[in-house]
């Protein structure tokens, strides 16, 4: 219930590693930016489990010198600890879930935003905290938390390249996302703390209004005039919809509904 262990089952959750060998051998891990070392660092004095932190540059596809911070546990009981909670070794990303265990929300959450999350504002000043993941369990917890604290519940698929969920909270759900997320003086990226600080003094411009959509449903009458042999256009004109909806409800009242309910609906 600590928050900074929750935070650090959260950012294992997406950004951490845990391998296995033989003779109970092992590690846990994290690989972080070089500017994010100062989260590894708090980590190393928060866990009560000898640590190693070290620095390596390399080369990669996208910079000819990365420089990163790794954080490393070698302790074998802190790995039954965590695999008593859910952490196991191997391949993750589809299966991971919360711990098994109460643990503080608000903790858990940022370190799963700080692992595989984005904070800031949009080029169209529209703050927003995104989350990819492609875990099933991970997307329903954390719709459900988003739900609690933001009022919003984002409903996302798997997207048709990656097979990932893009969950995305924007403008006053976001706001109020972030004054939960990312207190000040709390443990998380530095360089998220200063966008989340953006998106909590965010305020909607006054040429912008809130636009809540009202379903308008459809009526008997409407559906005969739908399926009249009628332009569209002037159908839309009459009934003040869109040509869209027009066409849409056609096509599911001729396609979709059995022949004895549409005969219901055709004018005598």
């Amino acid at each position: 219930m600590r928050e900074d262990h929750a935070y650090f089952l959260g950012l294992l959750a997406t950004d951490g590693t845990i391998n296995e060998s033989s003779r109970n051998r092992g590690r846990v891990s994290f690989e972080l930016q070089a500017r994010d070392a100062s989260v590894l660092t708090a980590l190393s004095q928060s866990i009560p489990y000898r640590s190693r932190f070290r620095y390596r540059c390399r080369t990669t596809n996208f910079a000819q010198a990365y420089e990163s911070a790794i954080l490393t546990f070698c302790d074998l009981r802190f790995r039954r600890e965590l695999s008593a909670l859910g952490y196991t070794s191997g391949k993750k990303c589809h299966t991971t879930s919360p711990p098994r265990c109460e643990y503080d929300e608000v903790g858990f959450w940022r370190g799963v935003v700080d692992g595989d999350g984005s904070v800031g504002i949009t080029g169209l000043n529209r703050p927003f905290i995104s989350l990819v993941t492609a875990s099933q369990q991970l997307r329903d917890a954390y719709i459900d938390f988003v739900a609690r604290v933001a009022g919003t519940r984002p409903n996302p698929k798997r997207n048709a390249r990656d097979r990932v969920f893009n969950i995305m909270v924007l403008d006053e759900p976001a706001r109020e996302l972030a004054g939960v997320l990312y207190r000040e003086d709390v443990l998380a990226i530095p360089r998220k703390v200063g966008a989340a600080r953006l998106v909590r003094s965010w305020q909607r411009p006054n040429n912008r209004n809130r636009v809540n959509f009202e379903r308008r449903r459809w009526t008997p009458e409407e559906d005969r005039r739908v399926l009249e042999p009628l332009p569209q256009l002037s159908i839309a004109t009459e009934l003040g919809r869109t040509v869209r909806s027009i066409n849409i409800r056609r096509w599911r009242l001729r396609g979709c509904g059995s022949a004895k309910n549409v005969e219901t609906i055709l004018p005598s």
